[in-house]
């Protein structure tokens, strides 16, 4: 609602401001001709953007002009509006056709989708109002001892833990110092509302979302904070079937939390089960998708970084089954972290100098929780994690051609080459591994990922798992009887940046209109993650965070100077 509170049209159609409901309206009995004797929640105003929602449409407040309604009611029936909203409606479509409404109909739905976006957007990154800590469709993440506390963390594992369907859930954790405390803590949460706990203790992300598809099991948490520093620490949610939670379900948790847990008596309380055979029924199913008598033949030398995380005893012992001569460094799990976890090239520099000094002819690195996946060249070249990807890409193509490839929509152009080689379609979706995954299973892809280091192929599962990375990665190594070096060449290469800045949420919807106004010119636009717009050989993504109030802008060019060209455009509109 616009600033002074202006609600002489809310009051011409019998609506008011609730008391002390902050922004929140409600019908007057007067408005319907048979209303329920109680109306439930129906509208919220968002002071940041001044829309009014409807259950879930939007519309907008400006005097002189009515509303179109949406008679929404919390069970979802609907029911008749009296003859003045009838009378309304009409002169509302007749001022809209007056003014060119029909013209603007696909712009003004594109908007509809990103407002409701934002919203969910806002309740997820809101809860709890500390930036410091950040709820998701993967999980929620903090700063131990200072915003991830023992009774939140409790309680939302708790809550995630009564909102799945029957069945033990399976848990484990990464190497980080909090990890033991936590994953008691979360082992003790699950117990307390009566669901069994399978403990895998250390194990990496992708083995626990393997594990739970493959035993059919409701679910799942990791305790791990992935590439975050190591004083950070997180819930990684995992649902049915091994996928990360949408938004929805990931809400849904917060609705229990607030709501109430149901804790059980003491004599319904689950067990804690102990189980050490999720590593290898993960590796025995990747060895069944590639040619390891190929990979063997080779005796690749192989090095690795583990960062001394979750993959620090599964990595070896996949390599060993794969018949490679293994230089590790940085896999003595609980040893903490030896340079920071993000696995990209800046912080490469020992498993570059192994690569060199050993002969080794590819370096692998992987992040604490095991689902990104980087690589170090023959010669000790560190390599942009988008190549991982791409690299996958490129093999699974060669092999299934006309099957379609899913990435997100800050991935490299590299991966529409790849596609277009072999005739396959290549879908983007929003940023985050359950969009690709959902993309994936929708559209029978032969493979997906994102540009982090993600790579995911539905015959391990729909998430994101460096060690198939890896697997696929020396099969075709092996097959084409090629290094990596050699791999890269055969690629068309862009020159990519990124930038971020701070700004206020109200902020960012206005940046990203001036951007796609003002640069939008003869590009195909695609709204379903802020606004990206793509030309023949070069594309500029703009979005706001999920988690903080930062605009993010990502582009791709074939030289250097292109794209700081792309992106000084970019920077002076935001």
């Amino acid at each position: 609602m616009p600033s002074g509170g202006d609600s002489s049209a809310l009051t011409r159609l019998g609506m008011t401001m609730a008391p002390r409901e902050h922004g929140h309206l409600a019908c007057k009995n007067g408005f319907a001709e048979d209303p329920p004797s109680t109306v439930p929640f129906l509208c919220r105003v968002s002071p940041r953007s001044g829309r009014i929602r409807f259950g879930k449409r939007y519309f907008f407040y400006a005097p002189g002009v009515a509303f179109r309604l949406a008679k929404t009611l919390s069970d979802g029936s609907f029911w008749d509006a009296s003859p003045r909203t009838e009378e309304i409606k009409t002169r509302t479509a007749s001022k809209a056709r007056r003014r060119g409404w029909e013209k603007k109909k696909q712009r003004s739905r594109e908007k509809q989708r990103r407002f409701e976006r934002e919203e969910e957007e806002e309740q997820m990154a809101e809860f709890p109002n500390d930036p410091r800590l950040k709820l998701s469709e993967a999980g929620l993440r903090g700063v131990v001892g200072e915003t991830f506390l023992p009774p939140l963390v409790c309680g939302m594992a708790a809550a995630f833990a009564a909102g799945r369907g029957e069945g033990a859930l399976a848990l484990g954790r990464d190497t980080r110092h909090s990890g033991p405390m936590l994953l008691d803590l979360v082992a003790s949460s699950f117990r307390s509302v009566g669901r069994d706990v399978i403990d895998l203790g250390i194990c990496p992300v992708p083995t626990i979302e393997f594990f739970v598809r493959s035993e059919g099991l409701p679910g799942g948490i990791d305790v791990t904070a992935s590439h975050n520093p190591p004083e950070w620490n997180a819930l990684k949610f995992i649902g049915e079937g091994g996928y990360f939670l949408d938004r929805e379900e990931a809400l849904a948790i917060r609705r229990i939390f607030e709501r109430g847990i149901p804790w059980q008596a003491y004599d319904r309380l689950g067990r804690r089960i102990a189980d050490d055979t999720a590593a290898r029924r993960h590796i025995t199913r990747i060895l069944e998708v590639v040619d390891v008598e190929l990979i063997r033949s080779k005796h690749f030398r192989v090095a690795i970084d583990c960062v001394n995380g979750s993959a620090s005893l599964m990595t070896p012992r996949l390599l060993e089954e794969l018949g490679c001569e293994v230089v590790a460094i940085h896999t003595t799990p609980d040893a903490g972290f030896p340079h920071p976890p993000e696995p990209r090239p800046a912080h490469l520099e020992d498993l570059s100098r192994a690569v060199r000094e050993s002969g080794a002819v590819i370096g692998f690195a992987q992040d604490p929780d095991a689902d990104r996946l980087a690589l170090v060249a023959d010669g000790g070249e560190c390599l942009s994690e988008e190549y991982t990807l791409v690299l996958a890409a490129e093999h699974v193509l060669s092999r299934k051609p006309g099957r379609p490839v899913v990435g997100n929509l800050s991935g490299s152009r590299m991966l529409e080459d790849v596609a277009a080689r072999y005739n396959s379609p290549c879908y983007r979706t929003r940023i985050g591994e359950i969009n690709v995954s959902k993309k994936l299973r929708e559209v029978n892809g032969a493979i997906g990922g994102e540009g982090n280091g993600g790579v995911m192929i539905p015959e391990v599962h729909e998430g994101r798992d460096s060690f198939t990375g890896i697997a696929l990665i020396l099969e075709m190594m092996a097959e084409r009887d090629a290094l990596p070096s050699e791999l890269v060449r055969e690629i068309p290469s862009y020159s990519m940046l990124k930038f971020q800045k701070e700004m206020e949420p109200e902020a960012i919807g206005a940046a990203l209109e001036r951007i796609e106004e003002e640069m939008g010119t003869g590009a195909e636009k695609d709204h379903q993650d802020g606004v990206k717009l793509s030309w023949s050989d070069r594309w500029l993504h703009a979005r706001a965070s999920n988690t903080e109030p930062i605009i993010r802008v990502m582009l791709e060019a074939p030289t250097e100077a292109a794209a700081r060209e792309l992106l000084e455009r970019a920077v002076a509109l935001l």
